[in-house]
């Protein structure tokens, strides 16, 4: 679940506003669940915290408005589940529970529960909350933690970025959002095509925006390093405002691909836009993340190198001395087995048989838990029935926008009330910030005060923004002697889901 508050939503579908409210009802009847509040919603659902009265405990519960009826969303749901119900790791979302229930208009609605985090990264990077060596350090230990074991298992994120790491008050970190992740074994398709779909822009390897063909993990090492430059910098590294200007930034200062990488690129309009930029010798790091200490570019330069068979995997980074506070490998395991999944098959099924995937999906957790004795007869499903309307994600080349009214007012989000004392220490005391704190010690650091409404959703952050968020064209101007593309950046402190 990553970051798709309720406050920063594009208009809604016509066809849908008349449902909007409707579809922010969670139908929770016979359940162990009752519902607390609604926490987010993005254009891939509503999310909402519960409570599990059986186990005593939070969760957060997805609801997939008419997942039955929506292609695209179908087959996030599916690839989501299919593999969350294989792996289970401290740094890793966890999958709870999968039910169907009744909608109105006699619809069958998905609800995905998954454990309660209480922010994402990207909330937190992005206010003015004091952060520490220590937490740079510590976040960017557990998401390349959790890479290990996700790659071990035979699985390519493909979409990290800051708003799907989940983050509690005690610095524990979660990967989520798996609706684009795929089997290792199936990462040499068309990447011209896939480009369209694979990993929020400003975090994609440039493999995949150069359209190299049979990439592999290392796109997500990649985009881990995007992340955590933009810890260190407080800002984005790479805000390109299209797959074009993408391409130029990266080129502009990473230098020139070098001439293995350029024989491997597929598409011909790439190799324009490369020969575009003219012959480009790299910017010294330390000069664009004029933040970042010799210890952190050191990483940074393992992780965010051009050529992917130059960047380090995720088990090699975490052995570099940057790591020797928490680095163990007794407690960095590899999965005992890989898992497969077919994606291929999932884009290729037909709106019937994903609908029936689905509710098997469903009716295997019911195999396990039983049955929810007081939940409402679902009404037989037509399998064969067409869809009311073309999901807008379905279309290459259009942004996904929300499906959902966005009528409900919501309260202060949790990086408003962060800044209401922004100058508040992470943590108070000078010894837990000392270079011996221990891993239980830093985990416990407070992020933010502990505050009520504060979960992420895993969902592609709207195109739509408000204009006062864009700042001057001076937070991205690098430091003095870059000669940076500026008309080629983006202005948005959200990144974008693609254009």
């Amino acid at each position: 679940f990553g970051s798709g508050s309720i406050d920063n939503m594009a208009r809604p579908e016509p066809q849908m506003m008349q449902r909007g409210n409707q579809q922010l009802h969670f139908n929770l009847d016979g359940t162990p669940y009752v519902e607390q509040a609604k926490i987010g919603r993005g254009a891939f659902g509503v999310v909402c915290k519960a409570i599990d009265n059986k186990k005593g405990k939070q969760v957060a519960i997805k609801k997939i408005p008419m997942a039955f009826l929506a292609a695209s969303l179908a087959r996030r749901s599916l690839r989501e589940v299919r593999i969350l119900k294989h792996i289970e790791h401290e740094n890793i979302i966890s999958l709870v529970d999968v039910f169907t229930a009744s909608s109105f208009n006699a619809q069958r609605d998905i609800y995905i529960v998954m454990n309660l985090m209480e922010t994402d990264l990207h909330q937190i990077i992005h206010s003015k909350q004091a952060l520490h060596e220590q937490h740079y350090e510590y976040f960017l230990y557990q998401i390349l933690r959790g890479l290990k074991y996700l790659h071990s298992v035979g699985i390519v994120h493909r979409d990290l970025k800051p708003s799907n790491i989940l983050v509690n008050s005690d610095c524990l970190l979660q990967l989520a959002d798996f609706g684009l992740a795929r089997c290792i074994d199936q990462c040499n398709e068309n990447v011209q095509m896939m480009s369209l779909y694979v990993a929020t822009r400003w975090y994609r390897a440039p493999e995949i925006l150069f359209s190299v063909p049979n990439y592999d993990t290392k796109v997500d090492i990649w985009s881990a390093g995007c992340i955590f430059g933009e810890m260190i910098q407080r800002r984005q590294l790479f805000p390109g405002k299209d797959i074009v200007s993408q391409v130029k930034m990266i080129v502009c200062i990473l230098g020139t691909p070098e001439q293995r990488m350029i024989e491997t690129i597929s598409s011909e309009i790439v190799h324009d836009w490369i020969a575009a930029c003219g012959a480009k010798t790299a910017v010294p790091l330390g000069m664009y993340v004029n933040k970042a200490n010799e210890r952190q570019l050191a990483v940074l330069e393992r992780l965010l190198s051009l050529s992917p068979w130059n960047r380090c995997s995720a088990e090699d980074a975490l052995a570099m001395p940057y790591f020797s506070t928490y680095h163990d490998p007794s407690i960095e395991p590899n999965a005992p087995q890989k898992i497969f999944f077919d994606a291929d098959e999932i884009e290729r099924l037909p709106t019937s048989d994903l609908r029936k995937a689905l509710d098997e999906e469903a009716l295997a957790f019911e195999a396990i838990r039983g049955p929810y004795e007081n939940s409402l007869v679902l009404p037989p499903l037509d399998y064969s029935a067409p869809f009311p309307y073309t999901d807008p994600s379905d279309i290459p080349g259009l942004s996904f926008i929300d499906h959902l009214n966005d009528a409900q007012q919501p309260g202060p989000s949790r990086v408003e009330q962060m800044e209401e004392d922004p100058d508040t220490p992470i943590n108070s005391s000078a010894e837990s910030l000392s270079s011996n704190s221990s891993t239980e010690t830093v985990r416990r650091m407070e992020i933010a005060r502990p505050i009520g409404r504060c979960h992420a959703s895993a969902e592609p952050e709207m195109e739509t923004r408000d204009d006062s968020d864009q700042p001057t064209s001076s937070r991205y101007i690098g430091p003095a002697g870059i000669q940076l593309p500026m008309d080629d950046f983006t202005g948005y402190s959200s990144a974008p889901v693609d254009t």
